[in-house]
């Protein structure tokens, strides 16, 4: 547990970097096709509560909550994503009902959701498989995951980086992608009483919705 902290805090700090910016409004349109996606599904099932697991700058949660979902959480390991994604409500929508967390997923105490949402989470985390289980204990309606293909060029990408991270002494504490394969995930999923009621598939990535059977 105390290594995992560790690495928490580090990941978070590198994070920081990429959300040193001013806080702008989320308009679904400019969004890119996954998150458009996630955002789309999730309203289908007019949902009252709503988590968005590594949710970056908060995009997601805005463009929700500008369409009327009136309880949303997020949680995120970097500083900078969270206070970003405070600013963003302040100016352009409200912090009314709106939960954002710095931290971990796996730390934190929740009550159920109508849905969550994993938007190029699962391949920077090592143990996937904790973070869709925790998920599913929330008994969540819809469950909105996008990550890579596991692609022959992904992980030979992934390699690359690593290896490049290493020579040029990036300030990288942990690996850039884990090539987890989709066919695992769909396969956990199901497990535990989940439809996959949704695919697209794009150059790289693809997004998949998972449906809570009755």
């Amino acid at each position: 547990m105390g290594d995992r902290h560790k690495n928490d805090k580090k990941i978070g700090k590198t994070f920081n970097r990429f959300f040193n910016k001013e806080p702008k409004d989320a308009i679904l349109e400019n969004f890119d096709a996954s998150s458009q996606l996630h955002v789309e599904h999730i309203l289908a099932i007019k949902p009252n509560s709503v988590l968005d697991v590594g949710m970056g700058a908060g995009g997601i949660l805005l463009a929700l909550q500008k369409q009327g979902v009136p309880n949303l959480s997020g949680v995120d390991l970097s500083p900078n994503a969270v206070q970003l994604t405070k600013k963003r409500f302040e100016k352009f929508g409200t912090l009314e009902n709106t939960s954002l967390i710095e931290g971990n997923f796996l730390d934190m105490e929740y009550n159920n959701f109508d849905a969550i949402s994993f938007h190029h989470i699962l391949n920077l985390y090592p143990d996937y498989k904790s973070l869709i289980t925790k998920a599913i204990e929330l008994n969540p309606k819809v469950m909105a995951i996008s990550m890579p293909q596991n692609l022959f060029k992904n992980r030979i990408k992934a390699c690359f980086l690593s290896i490049l991270v290493k020579i040029l002494s990036f300030d990288f504490p942990f690996r850039l992608i884990h090539n987890h394969r989709p066919e695992d995930v769909v396969q956990l999923f199901t497990a535990t009483g989940y439809t996959q009621s949704f695919k697209q598939l794009f150059k790289k990535n693809l997004t998949m919705i998972f449906i809570k059977s009755d």
